[in-house]
């Protein structure tokens, strides 16, 4: 099977994408426990493996969170003055696309590097 140009530029994009979430871990060491601190403030915490995870907004972006995560199964709370999402997703895909969009949002493109 043939690679095309465009199968290649996806992969990069791609492993572009993960290098951008990667850089915001917030948690390492030998712990199942994960975590990203994302610059727009928002932070995301999950244990690998389980589902739900835990998106934690201040108040200004909680509508553009649940915009995002529209259709999915949620649970929402108030804990310490922001808001606190409990997410179920369905695959691995899914999640990825759910970090960075939760990555990018109040991002201008050019701040992305495109």
């Amino acid at each position: 099977m043939e690679v095309s140009q465009r199968m290649r530029d996806e992969v990069i994009l791609h492993q572009w994408k993960l290098l951008r979430i990667d850089r915001c871990r917030s948690h390492w060491g030998m712990t199942e426990r994960g975590g990203y601190t994302f610059p727009n403030g928002i932070f995301v915490f999950m244990h690998f493996g389980k589902r739900p995870i835990r998106i934690e907004v201040d108040t200004e972006r909680v509508g553009e969170v649940e915009s995002l995560i529209e259709g999915m199964e949620y649970k929402k709370k108030e804990k310490d003055g922001n808001i606190e999402f409990s997410v179920a997703f369905e695959n691995r895909g899914r999640y990825l696309d759910l970090l960075w969009d939760l990555y990018t949002i109040g991002m201008e493109t050019e701040s992305l590097g495109w």
